[in-house]
């Protein structure tokens, strides 16, 4: 679970794995970071999952083949097992779960982008597409329980 309930976890959930090289790229050309020894990151079975920490929650954030999952969304972590089989896996675990100062830090421009925010509240009448009830209805259910509500 990411958000408050998890002390501000963020984690960028990139959807193909060329877009997270792309991300990698970014990030080593204009702060010269080497993400794989600078911020936890996973394989998944599409794409590549970033880890880290924000001073405060953030709403959840839709871009292009990325989501920041953040208050009230959630990620599978290691070692769970993707419905094709695929293994959650570690790529770096000795690298810790780093506390950064803002996803500008990180080089995701809330504002360059149009961004969709998630997981918010007044869902009256909103259609929730096939095949995705589950997951939005998990995910109020961690805002809920976030907030101290059962």
């Amino acid at each position: 679970m990411c958000g408050a309930v998890s002390g501000n976890l963020v984690v960028l959930d990139f959807d193909s794995r060329d877009k997270f090289l792309d991300y990698c790229t970014l990030l080593q050309d204009k702060f010269n970071i080497d993400l794989f020894n600078y911020i936890r990151v996973v394989t998944t079975a599409r794409g590549n999952h970033v880890y880290f920490r924000l001073p405060t929650a953030i709403k959840s954030l839709k871009f292009p083949q990325l989501d920041v999952k953040a208050e009230g969304g959630y990620v599978m972590a290691p070692p769970s097992i993707h419905p094709s089989g695929a293994e959650y896996k570690c790529s770096n675990p000795d690298i810790p779960i780093r506390n950064i100062e803002s996803l500008e830090a990180v080089g995701i421009d809330v504002n360059q982008t149009e961004t969709k925010l998630t997981g918010t509240t007044g869902n009256a009448g909103k259609i929730i597409p096939p095949g995705s009830q589950d997951a939005w209805l998990y995910s109020r259910a961690c805002s809920y329980r976030a907030k101290g509500d059962d």
